[in-house]
């Protein structure tokens, strides 16, 4: 059993008391510091047996106080060790992040509360249906050199800008960005596609609405993958500064990768799914109509009807 205290520190344990003392103490029925005193008669009588002097007695007396002192430090029973690391307390629970989820039915109901874009040609309109309406969705325009991709998506543009609500020159006239990567974007030609909108909705096509539409068609031209995904990712901070913007076109997305990353197609395809994930981000958060143009190339694969040659995108 360990000593914890003074009084129960067992005389036989102090190295500094002589032995001839401690048993005259123990004779005199004096085992531990409690019982000197308890019995502070027993401890002159064991000295004066001993023939200690006086002056010695009272120096014999400190220093065993003393050793006596340092023999229940040594004595003390270490503290206990835990049979295990003492547990980490534990942070005060964080307040509750989950507010709810909406379901797939509401987010399906709110894309199609937007209303969509109205086309110059109505049949194509029809034909592409809910791919019109702004959003995080992504419409993809493939085809053959010379198949119409470019004017089609300078049409989208006029008539995002030129909304069948302007009534008059005042009005405010939206804005588009056209990110060119192939050189294919005329101003001519989309004054002409502008004032032959205006023309149709109107009956008339100020030159004044025509001038400030091609003011706010944003082009920017890039001439390589680099510039083209560097463009794409800097749209944040423009999209901020002119909430007017209503649509986003790449012309063309994969021209500058196929000749690039030939020889790298997994880094290729990781920096278009990027750039992907950055248009459809800006379509969600400022409802903004997405358009990209892609090529189509031959591949010989033999597989189709009477040994027909299969066309794919790139």
């Amino acid at each position: 059993m360990a000593i914890s205290t003074m009084e129960s520190l067992d005389l036989r344990a102090v190295a500094a008391l002589p032995t001839p003392i401690a048993d005259s103490l123990l004779a005199r029925g004096c085992r531990s510091w409690g019982d000197l005193e308890k019995v502070p008669e027993a401890t002159k009588a064991a000295l004066e047996s001993c023939r200690v002097p006086e002056a010695a007695s009272e120096a014999l007396a400190e220093k065993l106080l003393a050793a006596g002192g340092q023999e229940l430090q040594c004595c003390k029973a270490p503290p206990p060790q835990p049979p295990f690391p003492a547990p980490v307390p534990v942070p005060a629970a964080a307040p509750a992040t989950w507010r709810g989820a909406d379901s797939a039915l509401a987010i399906l109901r709110r894309g199609q509360d937007l209303p969509a874009l109205s086309l110059p040609c109505r049949g194509l309109a029809g034909l592409l249906g809910s791919a019109l309406r702004p959003g995080g969705a992504i419409m993809e325009v493939c085809g053959l050199p010379g198949s119409g991709k470019t004017q089609f998506c300078m049409q989208l543009c006029a008539a995002a800008q030129l909304a069948p609500t302007l009534a008059h020159p005042e009005a405010p006239v939206a804005e588009a960005i056209y990110v060119d990567a192939e050189g294919s974007f005329v101003p001519r030609r989309y004054a002409q596609i502008c004032r032959g909108l205006l023309l149709e909705r109107f009956g008339e096509a100020s030159e004044s609405l025509v001038n400030l539409a091609l003011q706010r068609m944003h082009v920017c031209r890039t001439y390589d993958a680099t510039e083209l995904f560097t463009t794409i990712k800097q749209l944040g901070p423009f999209l901020k500064r002119h909430p007017a913007v209503k649509a986003i076109v790449v012309d063309s997305l994969a021209f500058s990768f196929r000749h690039e990353f030939s020889e790298n197609t997994t880094q290729r395809a990781r920096l278009l799914l990027d750039i992907a994930s950055t248009l459809r981000s800006y379509g969600s958060t400022h409802r903004l109509h997405l358009v990209v143009t892609n090529h189509m190339t031959t591949r010989f694969m033999g597989g189709g009807p009477n040994n027909s040659n299969n066309f794919s995108s790139s």
